[in-house]
């Protein structure tokens, strides 16, 4: 069936599934690309010291950015080919995506008090073995130069850590900008207060992910919509081939 065939509004909905399939490869990739850049800079921190719920993050982006792009193929070829069972199986494939996202998203936004609850726990608990164990060592240093933050929730709990004497801190924990002298490993007992940062590490996490909460949920209204699009186009297109 040629582009004729389909009619005035046939050939307009065609080549809105190539618009939207475009833009939804677009999203896909960047998604992916975002998984892995979040796996691979934060990737040590979250596998030592965040727990499970949060490393699966990173991944669970990776994976739907993937299945969307492998979904962009069926709609492109389905499209251009002007099959039916293409059509079906992209447009259905949406669905279910978009039901996925509806159903973590639900499940996120429910369970945020868990979520939060966990990360602070694992933070506390990951303390005690900085000096035993070089991964969570690795973690905790990636994170305190990263967020600039000291400790999970101040930089005073080390003092509670049987391994730390009162007033010694972790190298990572040096503010730069206050101490041009900062260490590059172990541990050092800072002179003045301003010499190290003073707040914990999972309030500072928990204000960036606040901060950041609206620029997310736009980029999710925005992909829900070309998912929705899509999905709209994919079965009017499907129901227009023969």
């Amino acid at each position: 069936m040629g582009e004729s065939d389909l009619g005035c509004c046939g050939s307009c909905i065609k080549w809105s599934i190539f618009v939207f399939n475009f833009l939804l490869w677009a999203a896909g990739t960047a998604l992916l690309g975002v998984g892995i850049w979040l796996y691979i800079e934060f990737g040590k921190f979250l596998d030592n010291l965040a727990g499970v719920s949060w490393l699966s993050a990173p991944i669970m982006i990776m994976v739907v950015g993937s299945i969307m792009v492998v979904v962009c193929f069926f709609g492109c070829c389905g499209a251009f080919k002007e099959s039916k069972c293409m059509l079906y199986v992209f447009a259905s494939l949406l669905v279910v995506i978009v039901i996925i996202e509806i159903a973590a998203g639900a499940v996120g936004y429910v369970k945020r008090g868990d979520l939060e609850g966990e990360l602070e726990s694992a933070l506390f608990k990951s303390m005690d073995e900085y000096k035993s164990s070089a991964p969570v060592m690795e973690g905790w240093d990636f994170a305190q130069k990263e967020f600039k933050c000291c400790g999970a929730n101040s930089s005073s709990q080390w003092a509670l850590i049987t391994d730390f004497t009162i007033g010694e801190l972790p190298w990572s924990c040096c503010n730069p900008s206050d101490n041009t002298q900062c260490p590059t490993k172990g541990t050092y007992t800072p002179s003045l207060p301003s010499e190290y940062y003073a707040n914990g590490c999972y309030p500072t996490i928990k204000q960036k992910i606040e901060d950041n909460i609206l620029p997310v949920m736009l980029a999710a209204i925005v992909l829900g919509v070309l998912e929705l699009g899509g999905i709209f186009f994919g079965f009017c297109l499907a129901c227009k081939v023969d």
